[in-house]
């Protein structure tokens, strides 16, 4: 987990963290369009993600994006940690 990049988005009250990349051809998310829950893939064939499960919503995603628990270290500062 150290040193891997993930995203996390705060949405009605909650944190999420997940997978950088999407399972189709690697697009990096953060380009992508985030609706409610979920996240779009910026390129062209537009693979859909669960941001709070990483589910695939709609294809052509390989697998789902790998999901992370959020965890408040400090007032300010909010780190993912693996889920198992």
């Amino acid at each position: 987990m150290q040193g891997s990049k993930v995203l996390l988005v705060h949405q009605t009250g909650k944190f999420s963290a997940f997978g950088y990349k999407c399972t189709h051809y690697g697009a990096p998310l953060v380009k992508g369009y985030l609706g409610e829950g979920r996240v779009r893939c910026p390129w062209r064939h537009g693979a859909c993600f669960n941001v709070l499960i990483g589910d695939i919503e709609e294809f052509p995603g390989l697998d789902g994006i790998p999901c992370f628990q959020v965890c408040r270290v400090t007032s300010r500062r909010y780190t993912p940690m693996v889920i198992k």
